[in-house]
């Protein structure tokens, strides 16, 4: 007696329209085989690809978040970083505005002595 086993591939269409790959196996020496990807039925191959699949498209769907937060946080950034700027040219203004009329009410004083 043999054991057929399964893997992705175009060799072979089973009944249910799987496609795959079939490896006829020694009934005692298969179990390496099944740990190298192989499997009992092509519905096993099948429901392995979904899997795959699905992985594959949450591992998207989460980069895409990532991205999209880490998107938000740059924009937070920007937004910040010209709230600072704008804060420190106010600030600039000030400063030159104060020593301006400090310049005045010396110049004022000068010219009074």
């Amino acid at each position: 007696m043999a054991i057929v086993l399964y893997k992705k591939g175009n060799s072979y269409t089973s009944p249910k329209g799987i496609r795959c790959q079939i490896q006829i196996c020694n009934p005692f020496s298969y179990e390496h085989l099944l740990e190298d990807g192989w499997f009992r039925t092509p519905e096993e191959v099948e429901l392995n690809e979904k899997k795959k699949a699905e992985v594959k498209v949450e591992a998207e769907t989460k980069v895409k978040a990532e991205d999209k937060k880490t998107k938000v946080e740059d924009k937070k950034t920007k937004v910040e970083d010209k709230k600072a700027k704008v804060e420190t040219e106010d600030n600039k203004a000030k400063i030159i505005k104060e020593l301006k009329a400090k310049k005045a009410e010396l110049l004022a004083n000068q010219d009074k002595e």
